[in-house]
Parts: structure tokens; C-alpha cells; sequence
């Protein structure tokens, strides 16, 4: 990757918002990108790398550096650790600093629903090193929601559009800080097409971890509701 391209110092890059794409291996069975989260300029500041599988995914791709994370879709067998992550961080679990510090979640999926969400979330993805789970996001395209997500079907019909629904990213706390959150969410960017961004908020207590990352990420208030379960949530949208 030491030619220039027409794309700048990486040759056959594309930048999506901060992250620079770049096809590494292209040998008809499937391509493999890096995929380097940036700051201000795209082709500066390089603070990691993750290795994404093209569109003809091969999980049995090796990654042989400690650094290397990769993001993949997200599978039967990353279940039950994906259940097991999602349970720590919820608000009952944490103490007052953990929440603080690390956000939380207020959505208590047992690990028979993200089974479910494998067959109607298209954007559900997670976040290895080394085949261990760092992350996750959990996402779904408006189309998707179901009739019993009252506060989604507000947002819904409030939105007529198309839109993508952002509803868990959890990233573990030891490795916060890294900017593994910001890649998931950017990768995310890079497969939606322009589409708007909307994720809800809660406030009962104030998701302060949350409020600042979407923030940073241009999201903006939009409305406030209370849904049935009686936490306060702000939703908040982004515009690409």
C-alpha cells in the first residue's frame, strides 16, 4: 500500500466520514479491506486498523496480529457471548460510576432474542480480536420494526422515510477509549447508503456515555417520549 492512488496516499480508497477503506486482496474468492479510523484529515492521524470482510464474507480468514480486529456479521455462535455482554451492562448490574463511565443498556434481551434479531436485524454486527468478542452493534432498517416496539413506531410515524434504528452498540470496558465504538458506528455509515440514523436515549438515569457519543457523531434531539416501560427516553437523529 506505498503507491499513491488517485484517492491519496493509500491507493484504491474511499473515505466514509472519518474511515478510509482500502481493498488490500482481491483474489476472485473474496476481498479483504482495512478499514483505519481517522481524525480530522482521512489520510492522518491513523489510530488502528480493523480488517472487514467484503461483501462474500470468509470468517475463516485468518488475522495473525494482536492489534487486527475485524468486524463481521453477526452469527449463531457469537450468541451467547453477545447475550452474556449485553447482560453486564445492564443498569441493574453496574454501579452508579460503571454506568457513568461506560454507558448501559435498558433493553433486557435474554439470548432467544438476539437469536431472533439474526433474522430480522440487517445490520447486526460484531467486533473481534483475535475470534474474541470486543463488541457489538445491534441495528435494523425501519422496514423491520414489529408491531409491540412502541416507542420505534413512534419514531416511525413521526419519520415516514426510511430510516435505520440503532439499538444497542456495547463495546467491553476494557477496551473502551480505543475507538471501537466509533468504528462499528462508522461501518454502519458505510452500509446504509445516506440513509438517516436514529437511536433513543434514556434519561431515567441520564445515559451520559450514550448522550456524549452520539453527539460527537452529529446526532441531534429530536423529541422525548416515555414508553410503556416507563423510562424517559430522548430520540435523536443523524442526518448524513
Amino acid at each position: 500500500m506505498g503507491a499513491r492512488g488517485s484517492g491519496g496516499s493509500f491507493p484504491n480508497c474511499h473515505a466514509y466520514c472519518h474511515v478510509v477503506v482500502c481493498r488490500i486482496i482481491d483474489n476472485h474468492d473474496w476481498p479483504l479491506y482495512a478499514l483505519y479510523t481517522t481524525r480530522g484529515d482521512p489520510y492522518q492521524g491513523i489510530e488502528g486498523i480493523l480488517v472487514v470482510m467484503g461483501p462474500r464474507d470468509r470468517a475463516d480468514v485468518p488475522i495473525n496480529q494482536p492489534g487486527d480486529y475485524r468486524i463481521e456479521v453477526a452469527a449463531s455462535h457469537h450468541i451467547p457471548r453477545i447475550a452474556a455482554m449485553a447482560k453486564a451492562f445492564r443498569l441493574e448490574e453496574m454501579s452508579p460510576e460503571q454506568a457513568k463511565d461506560y454507558g448501559f443498556l435498558v433493553s433486557d434481551f435474554e439470548e432467544e432474542d438476539y437469536r431472533d434479531f439474526l433474522h430480522r436485524a440487517n445490520h447486526f454486527y460484531v467486533l473481534l480480536q483475535n475470534r474474541k468478542l470486543l463488541g457489538f452493534m445491534l441495528a435494523y432498517s425501519s422496514d423491520r420494526i414489529q408491531d409491540d416496539e412502541w416507542l420505534n413506531l413512534l419514531i416511525k410515524s413521526r419519520h415516514p422515510d426510511d430510516f435505520v434504528l440503532i439499538k444497542q452498540i456495547c463495546i467491553q470496558p476494557e477496551v473502551t477509549g480505543r475507538g471501537l465504538a466509533t468504528s462499528l458506528y462508522q461501518y454502519l455509515v458505510s452500509q446504509v447508503q445516506g440513509c438517516p440514523l436514529f437511536a433513543a436515549i434514556a434519561l431515567e438515569p441520564v445515559n451520559h456515555g450514550s448522550i456524549a457519543f452520539h453527539e460527537r457523531h452529529g446526532f441531534r434531539k429530536v423529541f422525548q417520549a416515555t414508553p410503556p416501560d416507563g423510562i424517559r427516553r430522548d430520540v435523536w437523529m443523524q442526518n448524513p
